[in-house]
């Protein structure tokens, strides 16, 4: 989900990205989803090379305790040359509110499967 499903918003940024990634020659995408290179229940990795920067993102979820869950985010990026670090430096405030909805949006979504849960263990 954190992955693929954007919203409206984030879809539009993503095509403009695009746009003017291949005026540049660089490769294009929609998602990460086909980037992930390992995958357990517990944690995700993407890892996306391209001619101006590599990009590695490490998603992991902690065990649940007392009804929480620890999750963090973590993203490297590598610079190949010159236009990789202007790249950067044009996305890096977007990157981070992207993030930070990302991580939201898995927030809300883990809220609503444990109200669904919890509502449907009280009905029972």
């Amino acid at each position: 989900m954190i992955f693929s499903n954007y919203p409206p918003s984030v879809k539009f940024l993503f095509g403009l990205r695009n746009r003017l990634a291949t005026l540049f020659g660089l490769k294009s995408s929609e998602d990460f989803h086909n980037y992930i290179s390992e995958q357990t229940s517990s944690h995700t990795r993407i890892n996306k090379d391209d001619k101006h920067l590599s990009v590695s993102v490490m998603l992991e979820c902690g065990d649940w305790t007392e009804g929480c869950q620890l999750v963090s985010l973590a993203i490297s990026v590598k610079f190949h040359n010159q236009m990789g670090k202007i790249y950067f430096l044009l996305i890096k405030r977007v990157h981070g509110l992207l993030c930070r909805m990302a991580l939201n949006r898995v927030v809300k979504a883990v809220k609503t499967t444990e109200e669904k849960i919890n509502g449907s263990n009280e009905n029972s």
